[in-house]
């Protein structure tokens, strides 16, 4: 059974708090194997954007005023995840922002890597990079948005998994 790691962007500095500016999804099997399917779009929030756009999130204002909004997207997107359980840092707020976006309810089971971390590692949820040195992951990006950061949540979720 194959699994998706996810990974929004969005334009509030609490993820709550804004609007998508980007989807990055990876599907994996167990133990944590990537299949090399990936859903990757920037999104224009139709809203305005942060000043430091190009600096937090490596995308530049006329990328994403020349994506597709979240509407044009949806339909793929929602096809990408299926019914597939989803993993991610934060699931509580993913999953609220994707449903206000997508304008509908996810029948998905979100995974939250940062209650693993509490629970398996018996470390705070602020922690996750600390995890990610004792598992020797490479994580100097691990908080930007490029491709390897839904390999990360992979690679995080299979160590987490074999606690």
């Amino acid at each position: 059974m194959s699994e998706i790691a996810l990974v929004i962007k969005t334009t509030g500095k609490n993820i709550t708090q804004g609007k998508i500016l980007s989807l990055h999804a990876a599907e994996f099997n167990e133990p944590g194997h990537l299949t090399g399917k990936r859903f990757y779009t920037p999104i224009n929030p139709q809203a305005e954007l942060p000043d430091s756009i190009e600096l937090f999130y490596g995308l530049t204002a006329d990328e994403i005023n020349e994506s597709r909004t979240i509407s044009e997207i949806k339909e793929d997107f929602l096809a990408f995840i299926g019914n597939k359980e989803i993993v991610c840092y934060d699931a509580l707020s993913t999953q609220a922002v994707l449903e206000r976006e997508l304008e509908q309810p996810l029948s998905n089971h979100f995974i939250d890597l940062k209650s693993w971390v509490n629970k398996k590692a018996n470390l705070r949820e602020n922690y996750v990079t600390h995890l990610m040195h004792v598992f020797k992951l490479k994580d100097s990006d691990f908080f930007n948005f490029k491709e390897e950061e839904c390999d990360m949540c992979v690679q995080l979720y299979a160590k987490l998994n074999s606690l």
